[in-house]
């Protein structure tokens, strides 16, 4: 988890002082934190699936120009606990994602979409050996933003990840899907 979070800073500084080499246009950086839920098919069976997991991501967007914006979101949530059995399983990924505002006047609400890298573990339980892999997915999300205070805004952001496939040698789930709603703190240079 430590290493996690000095790695989401470490992006996070790095973009911003290269960002700053490019040129002008707007950037914002995303910290956010919530909790996912598991949703359809087997992962998000409300008997043998999983439970919620809390969690917090990040992200980085740029403006190309008044309507288009590119950037990634990176997040990582531990743990989602089986309801039955002694099985828990962390998510990280790490999506680019093609950004657009909404009102491109008032820059207050926005959409992102993008294919994305999710890889899962399974740690060591008193029942199952570890277990991770390396999956393709994608994230579709929107959300808001309002003024805190001078260039610091504060939002809401609900996500729809979906995971092609989540299989190992302890489970084979298949497709997964995850609801996230997160509260965010957003800064903009």
């Amino acid at each position: 988890m430590k290493f996690r979070f000095l790695f989401l800073l470490f992006l996070v500084l790095t973009a911003n002082s290269v960002s700053e080499e490019i040129n002008d246009s707007r950037k914002y950086v995303f910290i956010n934190t919530g909790f996912s839920f598991p949703v359809y098919g087997d992962f998000g069976d409300s008997d043998s699936g999983f439970k919620k997991a809390f969690g917090f991501s990040g992200g980085y967007v740029k403006d190309i120009d008044d309507a288009l914006s590119l950037g990634f979101f990176i997040s990582s949530h531990r743990y989602y606990e089986n309801r039955k059995i002694d099985m828990k399983i962390r998510i990280f990924s790490f999506t680019p994602v093609v950004f657009s505002w909404l009102g491109l006047s008032e820059r207050e609400k926005y959409i992102y979409f993008g294919p994305g890298i999710y890889h899962w573990s399974q740690p060591k339980s008193a029942s199952f050996s570890s277990s991770s892999s390396t999956e393709g997915g994608f994230r579709v999300g929107f959300g808001f933003k309002k003024k805190l205070y001078k260039s610091l805004d504060w939002g809401a952001n609900l996500e729809w990840n979906h995971m092609f496939n989540m299989s190992g040698k302890n489970l084979d789930i298949g497709s997964s899907n995850m609801l996230n709603l997160s509260f965010s703190i957003i800064k903009v240079y």
